[in-house]
């Protein structure tokens, strides 16, 4: 085990080396413990202070699945009902196609109505962004904000998957005119409380009051990095907790729990059940051999619950869980409910993927090779096909960048160069094929990775690096 922690430490420290971020805190639990947990990096980069496990965090919208929770509570002792129609609270009077919508149509982002952008406008001004600041201090806001939405449905409801930062204000909102309490002093008394998340909050007043907090940054482009905000304000019951890992393993430990204190375990296994298909296809496939890449696939590779994401076949494992981003801030908390394992992560600016670090730790846990992970795989062989490659005419010169899934080439002599995209097509253990659009056609490219050398063959030429 202790291997396992040094090889997360050094990846985590690598991926944040890498992107620039300050700070990061992370606590892994199992069987009942926190086996692990420690703080990397600077909280503030004007003191020097050092991250701990107690750091609090923006958690974004892991704020979501306490919302959801918040709901089933209200569900059980018959406040309201998850199939009622959002009228009987809102006034929305918005029917897709004809139809309700419902409240569970909300928890699980199948209103029918797309995004309407209302978070990256709140966000954009976090960061300091030049956009016109919407007026939405309160769920009634949120309400009349949407009310000409109504041309912008595209599904019926309950039928296709559009996550909405708007219908988690909607469903604070119901919270709200239920229960005659603010969203967030609800989730405080019913969920924050008896769950003992003494350090979990909501205000800015709590959060300069508080002994160990993070300094939230933009990291811009060039890596500089400049102090940002989090979100503040019940209208922003879609992402506004400030928490720290370690109360979000009392959260995590409530659904893995064969006997959760605060509610049922039929409702939380009711949001941890996948009820919608998210538009994301695996691509690749391993077998004996090798990994084969298939994008033409339509098997999907993540459910979305009530406030919560399933990965329904990690490793043969269900994993359920969210994450979170206000830029200025990310998260992701995971766990495998039959193996009792699951992990919390936060960190004070973007940087690399918490989502990915999180699949890094846990396939270390199930005893796998994490760099057989997909987004490893792309990572690695992607990245080893970067650098600059020669022609038999050597000043004919093609430079490989990598950026994300896909590469740039930049080919030519001198000041005369192109610029092409290359898109993956197929990969096998000796060779890498992907293709270019130009003029309306697919031009082949391929990579031959031989002992010594890798091979680039596109179009008439033949490079090697």
């Amino acid at each position: 085990m202790q291997d396992n922690f040094r090889e997360i430490n050094d990846f985590i420290q690598e991926k944040m080396q890498s992107t620039n971020l300050p700070a990061l805190s992370l606590a892994i639990y199992q069987d009942g413990d926190i086996i692990y947990s420690r703080g990397y990096g600077r909280k503030d980069l004007s003191t020097g202070e050092p991250a701990t496990p107690k750091t609090l965090y923006g958690i974004g919208s892991i704020t979501k699945s306490f919302v959801a929770l918040a709901i089933m509570q209200l569900h059980e002792e018959r406040h309201l009902n998850i199939n009622d129609d959002i009228d009987q609270y809102l006034g929305l009077n918005i029917k897709p196609f004809g139809q309700n919508i419902k409240i569970k149509n909300l928890m699980d982002h199948t209103s029918g109505i797309p995004s309407l952008g209302f978070a990256y406008s709140a966000i954009c001004k976090v960061i300091g962004g030049q956009t016109d600041d919407l007026p939405i201090g309160t769920c009634q806001d949120m309400v009349d904000y949407m009310k000409g939405t109504s041309e912008w449905v595209e599904s019926s409801p309950g039928k296709r998957w559009f996550y909405s930062n708007e219908t988690y204000v909607l469903l604070g909102g119901i919270i709200e005119k239920v229960t005659g309490m603010t969203v967030s002093d609800y989730i405080e008394e019913n969920i924050f409380n008896p769950l003992n998340m003494n350090d979990s909050i909501y205000t800015r007043e709590d959060f300069l009051n508080h002994e160990d907090t993070a300094q939230p940054y933009i990291i811009n482009k060039d890596g500089s990095r400049d102090p940002g905000d989090y979100l503040y304000g019940n209208a922003f019951s879609n992402g506004n907790i400030i928490s720290n890992v370690l109360d979000l393993i009392k959260y995590l430990k409530l659904y893995i729990s064969p006997e959760p204190s605060i509610i049922s375990r039929k409702s939380l296994d009711l949001m941890m059940q996948p009820h919608i298909e998210m538009p994301l296809y695996k691509t690749y496939y391993q077998n004996d051999q090798d990994i084969e890449l298939d994008f033409n696939s339509e098997d999907s590779s993540k459910y979305y619950g009530y406030g919560l994401i399933i990965n329904p076949d990690f490793y043969g494992h269900r994993l359920v869980g969210h994450g979170g981003s206000v830029l200025t801030s990310t998260a992701q908390f995971d766990f495998i409910p039959k193996l009792n394992i699951g992990l919390a992560i936060l960190a004070n600016g973007s940087g690399y993927s918490k989502s990915n670090i999180s699949k890094y730790i846990l396939a270390l846990l199930l005893d796998k090779d994490p760099d057989k992970l997909d987004f490893r795989y792309s990572e690695t062989r992607f990245e080893n096909l970067t650098g600059q490659y020669e022609a038999y005419t050597d000043d004919l010169i093609a430079n490989i960048t990598r950026q994300g899934d896909l590469l740039n080439c930049e080919m030519g002599i001198g000041d005369t160069k192109s610029n092409m995209t290359l898109i993956p097509d197929s990969i096998s253990k000796n060779s890498l094929k992907f293709f270019s659009l130009q003029n309306g056609s697919k031009q082949p490219a391929e990579f031959k990775i031989k002992e010594n050398e890798i091979e680039f063959i596109f179009e008439r030429y033949k490079f090697k690096k």
